[in-house]
């Protein structure tokens, strides 16, 4: 499942998928099924793109979900984000019984029909949870790091401190230029769920119960600046 938002229209990928182009009020099935082979396939907004990632594959669509795009298999594709005219996904590329896992920053400068690769770590045992732009550099996090890039290429980490620790969303507003972050490891939901913020991605606060209600199992995060009358 999973819903993502672009250009005025929502897209749906649940079953052959569907799109609708006022807000929901009706649907229109894709003409072709586009994420039954993908094995829960969940949508993401990067740039003026939507990317399907499923278990077993990933496609990507630049034309609001019109037509799509197979990445190849052997292109690794993690938690991803745009910048710099640029889709940049870091991943973990997992050997034989989990033996490799060397991290993958892997890279596409034309919407996703093309990919270079690149090798970032090669010690086992990170795993890639979320991933920002802050309109200059490309951010990721592993458990207890956060990485960046100026290019998606070279990296550097630094250690987190607080913060959500495991499986969790990011999301970075340029307006107030800060992050946000909703964990979302299994059975922590509603009154388990937590919310953080951070200035730098590196150093996190934990909201208050009063400033966050946790809620249902998420999928997406989108930070932006929103009229207090439409919050509840």
């Amino acid at each position: 499942g999973g819903v993502a938002y672009l250009k005025g229209s929502l897209l749906l990928a649940w079953g052959d998928g569907s799109i609708s182009a006022n807000q929901g009020t009706d649907w229109t099935a894709m003409s072709t099924s586009q994420f039954d082979s993908l094995d829960h396939a969940f949508l993401s907004k990067i740039g003026d793109n939507v990317l399907a990632r499923g278990r077993s594959g990933s496609r990507i669509s630049s034309d609001q979900g019109a037509t799509w795009n197979a990445i190849p298999a052997t292109t690794n594709i993690g938690p991803s984000t745009y910048g710099k005219g640029k889709i940049v996904s870091l991943s973990v590329n997992v050997g034989a019984n989990g033996a490799d896992n060397t991290g993958i920053s892997s890279i596409s400068t034309d919407n996703g029909l093309t990919w270079n690769t690149y090798q970032i770590w090669s010690a086992p045992g990170d795993t890639v949870y979320a991933a920002a732009f802050d309109g200059t550099y490309f951010v990721h996090w592993t458990i207890g790091k956060v990485w960046k890039s100026l290019d998606g290429i070279a990296w550097t980490s630094t250690p987190t401190v607080g913060g959500p620790g495991w499986d969790f969303l990011v999301s970075y507003n340029p307006g107030s230029k800060t992050y946000a972050a909703i964990t979302t490891n299994w059975g922590a939901w509603y009154d388990k769920q937590k919310a953080y913020k951070s200035d730098d991605g590196i150093t996190w606060t934990e909201l208050s119960s009063a400033a966050f209600k946790g809620g249902h199992p998420m999928a997406y995060l989108i930070v932006s600046d929103m009229q207090s009358k439409y919050c509840q």
